[in-house]
């Protein structure tokens, strides 16, 4: 009975090796290979090469267009106003105020209001003899070519390129009464005075006064003609003398010559003349000759 127990011990030995065995082997073939290992950090995926962008060799970048260069010149002047005449008087142009514009009319230049291209502003300055004016008398409008300067304290329309008074040397118009020239003389020799056509022929006159000379003296605008006023420093006693002598001057406003309402002519305030409008005295500005509202006391 001994050697049947052995061999049966002997056998479950056997058994049991070989089933740890196998359990081993399950084991290790369950595993996975690179279940243990950790992983190597490569680093971002490369990039493929584009190359450098190519640097364009062709026109430079245009320059802002808003930017002036230093060496452009002052812009173009405004020629909206410009009457179509050539520019032919010499001197600086004048400088306008602000809403006018500087324009070419009558050859010339002239500083004229921006909306309505008429003129207003400065006068051309350069054919001025330095005097002050203290003739009480509107700015004439001259004739195309001419300028209105002030010569002797008076305006005169003289040359806008030579700056001669109209009619040329010698002659002066501003004291003719714009009444055709009828009688059969020539132009007298005036001396000191200037030679004017008034009532249709020549008269010697004062340039101051626009009346014979020993004429004109005055103490209220009732002494003076329609066409003057009573200007309390009209000229000097003598050439070169610094006096006053009161006496009466052109206002340079229209008038007519005939009254018909009953009214005394009327002392205007100051910056106004008296003419005749409608039959009847009404005081005007003596620069723009319009009515200022004071009328006489019929």
């Amino acid at each position: 009975m001994k050697h049947p127990l052995a061999l049966c011990f002997i056998l479950g030995l056997s058994v049991a090796c070989s089933s740890g065995d196998d359990v081993t082997d399950d084991v290790g073939s369950d595993s996975s290979p690179d279940a243990g290992a950790i992983p190597i950090d490569s680093g971002p995926e490369p990039t493929p090469d584009v190359g450098t962008p190519a640097v364009d060799a062709g026109e430079p970048p245009a320059e802002d267009a808003g930017v002036v260069p230093p060496d452009a010149g002052p812009p173009p002047r405004d020629e909206r106003c410009d009457d179509g005449t050539p520019r032919s008087c010499p001197g600086e142009p004048p400088r306008c105020d602000d809403g006018q514009l500087l324009a070419v009319q009558n050859t010339c230049w002239v500083c004229v209001d921006a909306r309505t291209c008429q003129p207003g502003g400065r006068r051309p300055e350069y054919c001025d003899d330095g005097s002050q004016l203290t003739c009480r008398m509107a700015e004439p409008t001259c004739a195309e070519g001419y300028i209105a300067a002030v010569i002797d304290g008076c305006y005169v329309c003289v040359d806008a390129q030579t700056c001669t008074p109209e009619g040329g040397p010698g002659r002066n118009e501003i004291c003719d009464d714009g009444r055709e020239l009828i009688c059969d003389m020539e132009m007298p020799d005036c001396g000191l005075d200037i030679a004017a056509v008034q009532g249709g022929c020549w008269s010697c006159v004062r340039e101051e006064t626009c009346l014979p000379r020993g004429e004109g003296a005055c103490e209220t605008q009732a002494d003076c003609p329609a066409t003057h006023s009573c200007n309390p420093c009209a000229h000097p006693s003598c050439p070169g003398c610094e006096d006053c002598v009161q006496a009466c001057t052109p206002h340079g406003c229209a008038s007519e010559d005939r009254l018909t309402c009953l009214c005394a002519r009327p002392e205007c305030e100051h910056g106004t003349v008296s003419v005749i409008s409608d039959g009847c005295w009404v005081c005007v500005d003596w620069i723009t000759c319009e009515p200022s509202g004071q009328i006489c006391d019929e």
